[in-house]
């Protein structure tokens, strides 16, 4: 059963538990062949806990019948990487021939008390959780991706971290354990473009396919490119970059601050927000959608969707999201917010009209000298989270359906700085924080008491007996 998370205290704060138990869940599952032939030996069976479990069960099935359980095994519960092997038997005879694949279902019977979130990752001693000025943030929660649990990480200037590691410009993968996943070390990925330094890849969104998409909001270098899950290979432009001025305008954008992709195949839709271009009278800062299909290099003009009203004062935050009912939900940097320059503000997906002011209704007058940047809304649809950027450290939690804030996730106590970049949920509800002072990625887990997860495999493997294959040369 995958966790639905539900908020309702008035104030959060962060602990340290003397046993820390998380939202746990199995990622990067894997099988060391394809084509198992019991008869040479076992199968192993690979997968990667984000954190201790109490107990894990994995359930192998056959595909055309995914819901008879042939074989249970016990798995590790230790986070991290673990293997279990599988003889090809239910247990005493051996399983016909066919194609199978397995479920893994984690389970944490402790969980947390009632009233704390709780940092579950290791930003001590695990550098390569550590970036020198890390800006983008996506977590991949399909699973039917290959990819499924990889966090991936845009990084725009090269420097020494303070724990010392260095990093560069580029993007960079850990796993759901904040492992090196793809086996980066400290140099990343940059798919032979030439980022400039600073402000590029600057934002990170996932697809439906797996591709990671990065916006450059530089005026040197402004676009949008896109990259394979695995970060292999060149890395195409997906916006077209002729007539590029200084200030980073081309033919149809500017220089881009946020991103989010709907659709795949010739159904994708890209949307931005553009620190430059215009459609028709609305501002710049408004989101505009480009119907990208499969094309690169993309010319056509973009379509306004969400007028900004004139509120977006302040590209370098600008963020934005989409709910459950079509709405768009747009975020921005501010010291102090106004009626002419608020924090928060929603438009409708239909109309196109403001319904949410975060300064004309109050609901964040409450929070002193607020200053937002990142922005995601849980699965279920129900509740925004808003990164506290500026002297405002920590995320505000707010129930769209009220459009107030119903609690509060302090971090200042951490030694977190005041730079809460960009923030993301993993499929279980974890939180996923960069900040860019700290030069730290951080994982939350909320306090939802008892929890298990079931990660099913992405795809399906044979079982069937390998018979060797003379040689004709043999016989000459």
């Amino acid at each position: 059963m995958n966790v639905r998370i539900c908020f309702v205290m008035s104030a959060l704060l962060l602990v340290f538990p003397a046993a820390v138990f998380a939202n746990v869940f199995a990622a990067h599952l894997e099988v060391s062949d394809t084509l198992f032939d019991p008869t040479g030996g076992d199968l192993e069976i690979t997968y990667r806990l984000n954190e201790d479990a109490t107990s894990v069960n994995i359930e192998i099935f056959a595909e055309s019948d995914p819901g008879t359980v042939l074989r249970t095994l016990t798995g590790g519960t230790t986070s991290g990487e673990q293997i279990v092997l599988w003889d090809g038997t239910d247990g005493s005879t051996q399983v016909p021939d066919g194609n199978y694949s397995f479920r893994i279902i984690a389970e944490d019977t402790v969980g947390h008390g009632p009233v704390s979130w709780e940092v579950i990752n290791d930003t001590a001693s695990d550098l390569q959780q550590h970036f020198y000025s890390p800006r983008g943030l996506a977590v991949q929660t399909d699973q039917t991706s290959p990819y499924f649990g990889t966090i991936y990480i845009s990084d725009t200037y090269p420097g020494l971290t303070a724990s010392g590691r260095t990093t560069s410009v580029g993007i960079y993968a850990v796993g759901n354990d904040g492992s090196d996943i793809f086996g980066q070390g400290d140099v990343p990925a940059t798919g032979g473009v030439a980022w400039p330094v600073a402000l590029g890849p600057y934002e990170l969104t996932l697809d439906e396919e797996g591709s990671v998409w990065m916006a450059d909001w530089s005026d040197t270098h402004s676009g949008v490119w896109k990259a394979p899950g695995n970060l292999l290979g060149s890395w195409p432009a997906m916006l077209t970059e002729a007539n590029r001025d200084g200030s980073g305008v081309c033919d149809n954008h500017g220089s881009i601050s946020g991103l989010q992709v709907e659709g795949s195949g010739a159904s994708t839709v890209l949307y931005t927000r553009d620190e430059d271009y215009s459609v028709g009278a609305e501002a710049a800062g408004s989101v505009l959608s480009y119907a990208i299909g499969t094309l690169t290099a993309y010319a056509d003009p973009p379509t306004l969707v969400a007028d900004d009203a004139g509120y977006t004062v302040n590209d370098t935050a600008a963020d934005f999201v989409r709910d459950v009912n079509g709405d768009w939900w747009l975020s921005q940097y501010r010291w102090d917010q106004a009626s002419s320059s608020p924090h928060l503000w929603r438009v409708d997906g239909t109309t196109g009209l403001v319904t949410h002011n975060s300064f004309d209704d109050g609901s964040l007058l409450g929070e002193v000298a607020s200053t937002y940047g990142g922005i995601c809304i849980n699965p279920a649809g129900d509740t925004l989270y808003l990164a506290g950027y500026g002297n405002q450290e920590g995320i505000s939690i707010f129930d769209i359906a009220t459009t107030s804030v119903t609690g509060r996730i302090a971090t200042t106590w951490l030694g977190v700085g005041n730079a809460n970049r960009k923030i993301a949920l993993d499929a279980a509800g974890n939180l996923l924080i960069i900040n860019s002072s700290s030069e730290l990625l951080f994982v939350l887990s909320p306090p939802d008491g008892s929890n298990s997860f079931t990660t099913t495999y992405h795809t399906t493997f044979e079982v069937g007996e390998v018979t060797a294959v003379e040689s004709p040369e043999l016989y000459r």
